[in-house]
């Protein structure tokens, strides 16, 4: 939907409220409303607000947003939403990476190139996360009545998505890039992949388990949304 100088993304739900977000990096527009509500009600809400988009679009746009990473010493690097600087060391053991308070530090050949420290920081990354999603699994297992071994869950770096979920085969991935977000964050995704367990869609009873396990969510995500360490756009609703 066209909104003054605003392409709109309008998506229907079964929802009782409407929800107004303008997303990182590019500004996009996003509502969803009500599935009862017409093209027409939209379209004066949406004109009602538009002082209100303009200006949340000026402050996303102007956020600073990581860039590609180059893996070398002095860049910043983000682990469960800490910044750390990292120190690119010499050595010829087996690469690795410790952390420190304010440091990570990776020892690699010296004669490593990019890609190979990519996949020695994913591979730390995937170290990391691993606990901090067993433990989330755990806690809401038990509160969502699931049995733990009857689902099964993965880690895998993916463009687009934070997680997703095959409800008919009760399988459930996890974005690798998670490890770098705040733990809250993290608990998020795992309630919101864990709650398409029971309902596929994102209705009113999926809504209304978000509600009621995880009240605060729509905070959560939006400072997921927000996270400066994530350079692409990411979806989870």
């Amino acid at each position: 939907m066209r909104i003054a100088e605003f392409d709109i993304e309008v998506e229907h739900k079964g929802i009782k409220n409407i929800h107004l977000a303008v997303y990182p990096p590019d500004g996009r527009v996003h509502i969803s409303v009500p599935d009862y509500m017409k093209d027409d009600e939209v379209s004066m809400f949406l004109y009602s607000k538009l002082p209100w988009i303009r200006k949340r679009h000026e402050e996303v746009l102007a956020q600073e947003r990581q860039d590609e990473r180059e893996y070398i010493s002095g860049e910043s690097h983000y682990l469960l939403g800490r910044r750390y600087l990292l120190k690119v060391i010499p050595t010829t053991e087996r690469a690795h990476i410790i952390k420190k308070v304010k440091y990570l530090e990776m020892y690699v050949r010296k004669d490593a190139g990019t890609e190979r420290r990519r996949a020695v920081m994913e591979e730390f990354y995937r170290i990391e996360l691993r606990p901090v999603l067993e433990a989330f699994v755990k806690k809401w297992a038990e509160a969502m009545d699931e049995n733990p071994s009857s689902f099964e869950w993965s880690i895998l770096l993916m463009q687009k998505q934070w997680g997703s979920c095959l409800t008919s085969a009760r399988k459930i991935q996890f974005n690798l890039l998670l490890s770098r977000v705040p733990l809250r964050c993290i608990e998020y995704i795992v309630v919101h992949e864990m709650a398409h367990l029971k309902e596929h869609r994102h209705n009113k009873d999926f809504m209304a388990m978000l509600d009621n396990f995880l009240p605060d969510w729509q905070l959560r995500k939006k400072e997921l949304d927000e996270f400066i360490a994530l350079p692409m756009t990411m979806t989870a609703i």
